[in-house]
C-alpha cells in the first residue's frame, strides 16, 4: 500500500512539473511581429536589383563583337601588320603588271592567302625585300625589312596559317636573302646609329680660337 502511495506521489510531482514548464514557456512565447529581422542583402531586394543592373555593361552590337573576336594583337601591332601587308600588296600589284613576271610571284598574292603555297610565298617575299623601297626612293634599313617579314607572319597567323617563315625549312631561301640584304645595308651604313665623338680640351680651345664655338650667334652655341 505504501509502495502505491509513493508511486502516486511521484506521478503527481511529474505532472505538476510538466504543467509548470508548459506555463512558463507559454508566458514567454513571442509572436511573429516580436521576432527581430536581421539586416542582410537578401532583405534589400530593390538594392540588389540596382547593383545587378550596374554590374554588367550595355549589350554590344554584333559588329562590336566581331571586332573583339577578330582582334588578335594590340592596336599598335595591328597597325604595323596592316602597313606591312599593304606595302607588300602594292609591290605585288606593280610587279605582276610588268612583263616577264615569274609565275611564282603571280601566285604569291596575299589577297588569296588561303590558296597560297609555301614555295610561291617564299619566292615572292625574297623578291619583295630585295626590291621594296620607301616612297622617296631610298632603301629601308635591314631591321625594318626584318620587322616587315615578322608582321607578314603575324598576318598569316591571324588567318589561321601557322607558318614559321623565319624558321621553316621551306622558307630557307627567304632567310638567306634577308640575311644578305641586311648585311648589304649595314655595309653602306644604313640603319647604323652614329657614335658620339668626344671633343678633347685642346680641340675645344682650337674651335674657340677659330670661331667655330662662341656666344655671338646661335650657330656658334
Amino acid at each position: 500500500m505504501a509502495h502505491l502511495e509513493s508511486g502516486d506521489l511521484v506521478g503527481k510531482i511529474l505532472l505538476q512539473w510538466t504543467r509548470y514548464i508548459h506555463a512558463h514557456f507559454a508566458s514567454k512565447r513571442c509572436g511573429p511581429e516580436d521576432v527581430p529581422v536581421q539586416e542582410n542583402h537578401w532583405s534589400r531586394g530593390g538594392d540588389i536589383e540596382g547593383m545587378e543592373n550596374d554590374r554588367f555593361r550595355d549589350p554590344l552590337s554584333a559588329a562590336d563583337l566581331d571586332i573583339l573576336k577578330n582582334r588578335t594583337f594590340a592596336d599598335n601591332t595591328e597597325k604595323k601588320v596592316s602597313w606591312a601587308v599593304n606595302l607588300f600588296k602594292k609591290w605585288w600589284s606593280q610587279r605582276v603588271s610588268k612583263p616577264g613576271c615569274d609565275m611564282r610571284i603571280m601566285w604569291g598574292d596575299l589577297n588569296n592567302v588561303k590558296q597560297i603555297s609555301k614555295g610561291n610565298l617564299a619566292f615572292s617575299l625574297c623578291a619583295f625585300i630585295s626590291e621594296v623601297k620607301k616612297k622617296d626612293g631610298t632603301e629601308f634599313p635591314g631591321t625594318t625589312l626584318y620587322q616587315i617579314i615578322v608582321c607578314i607572319q603575324f598576318f598569316l597567323q591571324k588567318h589561321g596559317i601557322d607558318w614559321k617563315i623565319l624558321d621553316d625549312t621551306d622558307f630557307v631561301c627567304l632567310c638567306f636573302t634577308l640575311d644578305n640584304v641586311m648585311k648589304q645595308r649595314v655595309k653602306t651604313g644604313l640603319g647604323l646609329k652614329k657614335s658620339v665623338q668626344v671633343i678633347s680640351v685642346m680641340d675645344e680651345e682650337h674651335m674657340w680660337e677659330q670661331g667655330v664655338l662662341g656666344d655671338s650667334n646661335p650657330d656658334q652655341l
